[in-house]
């Protein structure tokens, strides 16, 4: 950023320096004139560094931002009050909105004004936008500009769900929704959901959000006291479709006793359906009440050329039907799409202390 401006503010000093340079002839008749220009004392040189980012026009600079990250947006905006006002450019921010972002809005529960300004409406989507009926969200990370989607556990079908007897709603502390899903028991976990949705060109990973735990401290050890029954007889097999087929299936336990026993349990029983061999990494605490689940990984190719989107169809499911055991006390968020990279690092192994 800073070497953009610089070399812009260079290239000015240049040109108003060229057009002083003495004509040929007679030295002698050209020396007033540069002790004329000299007249303060401090050379001609010194009088174009003073030169500043404040004199290119806020067009220029606003072209030169669209070229940073928001991060660097931001913090070139402290600078002065020129980059300040460049930084609030539409020019700027419609460079850095999602190019599905009219899509979005046109879903949204509740919509930005129609008069709002290109930094309202990414500032919007930063904070969240719940879209189809409250189903759905659609968010920007505030730093990278990348996107995330997720639907929440109302927008799943869930075997029983309307059942009182197995499922109730409640809030949760730390949810992306306002309610969530509690299994009270079942002996059958199904739960399974689909999303046609588009996203920027790249490879992103699908995470089940679920809570395991009452307790409210940090010490993952206060799982063991705290989870529900029946979670120690078999993984949770979590699997993923795209519209070309099965991509990917993987096992958890939940049950945090017995991490790491998955492939002892299916390398027994042989695989336990056709498609991609089960992979049994990818969990992690993202929240003192939540971890996430990976079901797996895709990738979306740009649809129409030049255009940085593409359109997806995901279906994705949680099951646990094998052991014939009664099963309670986890909660269900519901699912998270976000770009592989940007995955929450604070990831877990097969044991904890």
């Amino acid at each position: 950023m800073g070497s953009a401006i610089k070399t812009m503010s260079g290239r000015i000093r240049s040109e108003k320096a060229g057009s002083m340079r003495p004509m040929k002839g007679n030295p002698q008749s050209q020396e007033p004139a540069v002790l004329a220009d000299s007249g303060s004392g401090e050379g001609t040189a010194n009088s174009y560094d003073r030169e500043s980012i404040g004199d290119l026009p806020e067009s220029c600079v606003a072209q030169i931002f669209c070229f940073l990250s928001p991060r660097d947006i931001a913090k070139s905006a402290c600078a002065c009050r020129a980059l300040r006002e460049a930084a609030l450019s539409d020019v700027v921010w419609q460079a850095k909105l999602p190019k599905c972002y009219q899509e979005v809005l046109a879903e949204a529960v509740e919509a930005p004004a129609s008069s709002s300004s290109k930094k309202e409406i990414y500032d919007l989507l930063c904070r969240g936008v719940f879209i189809k009926e409250g189903y759905e969200a659609f968010s920007v990370d505030k730093a990278t500009g990348v996107v995330s989607r997720s639907q929440g556990a109302r927008g799943l079908f869930i075997v029983w769900g309307s059942d009182e007897r197995y499922w109730s709603w409640l809030k949760r502390e730390g949810s992306s929704y306002p309610e969530v899903a509690y299994l009270k028991q079942v002996c059958w976990l199904e739960v399974s959901g689909q999303m046609d949705c588009t996203l920027p060109v790249g490879s992103y990973t699908l995470s089940w959000r679920l809570s395991v735990t009452e307790s409210t401290g940090r010490d993952l050890s206060y799982i063991r006291h705290s989870l529900g029954y029946g979670w120690s007889h078999k993984p949770v097999l979590f699997k993923l479709e795209t519209d070309g087929g099965l991509v990917s299936q993987r096992a958890h336990f939940l049950d945090p006793d017995r991490w790491g026993d998955e492939t002892t349990v299916f390398h027994a029983r042989g695989r336990v359906s056709a498609g991609p061999p089960l992979q049994y990494s990818g969990r992690r605490v993202v929240h003192k009440k939540w971890m996430e689940f990976d079901a797996g990984d895709f990738t979306v190719e740009e649809g129409s050329p030049n255009s940085g989107v593409g359109r997806v169809y995901l279906k994705y499911s949680l099951l646990e039907i094998q052991s014939g055991h009664w099963k309670s006390g986890i909660f269900l968020d519901g699912v998270v799409i976000r770009p592989s990279h940007l995955k929450p690092t604070c990831s877990i192994g097969n044991e904890i202390s």
